[in-house]
């Protein structure tokens, strides 16, 4: 984790959960993490598509997106190339109940290219399941300047997960294709261990 946006939205989760299970939403509490709200979203499972949508979004992240994406599906802003991806990190975060952490980068209608670290949080509601998830897309310093910026399709730079609870379930895997793992040089997914209450 590099920005400390990243950490303190991750202390926080990290503190109100319940050992190794996912924290439930009602455990959050806002107002310990003001600063960070309009940079925050929270996501919810479609019991019917299965999908990832927002319930609520930041006031920056719908700056960014030059829309309202309460009821849009996660992976909509995302470049075509990493939507799959995106959906398959998705899955092993609700399945094992192990964060993510990204990095990420999205283009400007002027073509500067911008980046945020991407962290995603398990939550429950109510029950054992993962159904929600706590996020951040934190900007760097420079888009933080950038005053009215837009950015469209991101990119999924680097994926790694943090407190893996099984090491034989995978999250993300190398494309097969030969010319994807080429241009595409993000493909260096390890484990990192830490955080774990005692």
């Amino acid at each position: 984790m590099r920005h400390e946006a990243t950490k303190a939205l991750f202390a926080h989760w990290n503190e109100v959960r319940r050992g190794p299970a996912a924290p439930d939403r009602n455990d959050l509490d806002p107002a310990l993490i003001g600063p960070l709200l309009q940079d925050v979203f929270i996501l919810g499972r479609d019991p019917v598509s299965q999908g990832w949508c927002y319930r609520v979004a930041g006031t920056r992240l719908t700056s960014f997106a030059r829309r309202e994406l309460r009821g849009e599906t996660f992976d909509l802003w995302w470049r075509a190339l990493d939507r799959h991806d995106i959906r398959r990190l998705l899955s092993g975060i609700a399945e094992d109940s192990a964060p993510g952490l990204g990095g990420a980068s999205g283009t400007a209608p002027d073509l500067s290219v911008h980046d945020f670290e991407l962290v995603l949080l398990p939550l429950r509601n109510g029950g054992k399941a993962v159904t929600r998830m706590l996020g951040g897309l934190f900007p760097s310093a420079l888009a933080i300047r950038r005053i009215g910026l837009a950015v469209d399709d991101l990119r999924l730079t680097s994926v790694r997960t943090l407190l893996r609870q099984r090491q034989d379930a995978p999250y993300l895997l190398p494309r097969e294709s030969g010319l994807d793992a080429i241009l595409d040089r993000r493909r260096a997914f390890r484990v990192i261990e830490g955080g774990v209450k005692h």
